[in-house]
């Protein structure tokens, strides 16, 4: 039987190529004529799907040529690859951009690298000078809340200027003498040069209530208060309004008591420039004369 078949493959291929490869294409006739475990051997050779065979060309290699059913697989594992590929490149987000050797770095437009700073050459000399342009208005006025210890005080001044420091001795009403000399302080700073009050020559810059400010020194050199001495005051000026928002002063008696009292300024109706302080605003009760009340 074997032998009948293999004679009629070669009747019908005779003179097509005489380089057929006869011997495999026997081989794979015989596995394929076995067919299944159980039936006549004719019965699978029939159902087989072909007899694969490879021709050659003359001069040239033998290459196999892969059947329809050994192509399926190979095509879907390329097109399983592509897709995977196209994945990772999506995930992996777009690509970073670098610049190439010997190019010209790319410029910062950000708003810190293109304004240049403030304080850049200020002194704290600038900054007495601009706070007291900035309230020197005949109808400027200031909300002062002082605290000494757990004592606080709060006053009214139409006119800073004219505020007089109490007789009282520092140590007899210690939060209203301070209260007046910190006031004072403020509205001298206009004639501070014509005076023997020291300005330090550092000048620090720090934040108070979001608002960027410059922290000046003066060191009095005459008698503010009496009964004893003021020897440090700290102001803190707003860089925007140039109004004067805190003010730290440090005192001591003639009997050794030390005091730090601690006060906020709110102004109102101020002159140049105009623009409200921001810290919490200038806005408050109406001003009124010089009016002290202890808490």
């Amino acid at each position: 039987m074997h032998d009948d078949e293999l004679t009629r493959a070669r009747r019908a291929l005779h003179g097509v190529d005489p380089e057929i490869d006869l011997a495999r294409v026997y081989a794979e006739s015989r596995a394929r004529a076995r067919g299944p475990a159980t039936g006549d051997a004719q019965d699978g050779w029939a159902e087989a799907e072909g007899v694969e065979i490879l021709l050659h060309e003359a001069g040239s290699e033998a290459r196999p040529v892969p059947s329809a059913s050994r192509r399926r697989p190979a095509l879907a594992w390329g097109l399983a690859a592509a897709a995977a590929g196209v994945l990772a490149v999506s995930l992996a987000g777009p690509p970073v951009l670098r610049a190439l050797p010997g190019s010209e770095p790319s410029t910062s437009t950000s708003p810190s690298a293109a304004s240049p700073s403030p304080t850049l050459g200020l002194t704290p000399s600038d900054v007495v000078a601009r706070a007291a342009q900035a309230i020197a208005g005949e109808t400027c006025s200031v909300e002062t809340r002082s605290t000494l210890g757990d004592q606080s005080a709060l006053r009214f001044d139409h006119e800073p200027s004219a505020v007089d420091v109490p007789k009282t001795t520092l140590d007899q009403k210690p939060l209203s003498v301070l209260q007046a000399a910190a006031v004072g302080a403020v509205s001298d700073l206009s004639t501070l040069n014509g005076t023997d009050r020291q300005l330090d020559e550092d000048l620090g810059i720090e934040e108070l209530d979001g608002n960027t400010v410059a922290r000046i020194r003066i060191t009095p050199a005459d008698a503010v208060v009496v009964g004893g001495d003021v020897t440090r005051i700290d102001l803190l000026v707003d860089l925007t309004t140039w109004l004067p928002l805190a003010e730290e002063m440090w005192a001591e008696s003639d009997q050794g008591e030390q005091y730090l009292l601690r006060s906020e300024l709110r102004w109102k109706a101020c002159g140049e420039p105009t623009a409200a302080p921001s810290a919490g605003g200038i806005d408050g009760p109406s001003p009124t004369p010089s009016v002290n009340t202890d808490q």
